[in-house]
């Protein structure tokens, strides 16, 4: 299973997720409000990114669970 981060610039959060489609996000973000990094290999990697945006919210997403 591979692993995303979504980085919302916004909400100053980077969401892990599962790579299995099971959660909807919003597709109309524009590029300047952040972005999809990935896919990983490993939660671990996905997480290491996440904490590397140096954004204030980092955690899995709480619908695909990751």
């Amino acid at each position: 299973m591979a692993f995303w981060v979504n980085e919302d610039r916004p909400d100053n959060s980077a969401i892990i997720h599962r790579d299995d489609r099971s959660c909807e996000v919003p597709q109309d973000k524009k590029p300047e409000d952040g972005g999809w990094r990935g896919p990983f290999d490993t939660k671990e990697k996905a997480e290491q990114v996440a904490r590397d945006t140096g954004r204030k919210v980092v955690r899995g997403c709480q619908i695909c669970n990751p």
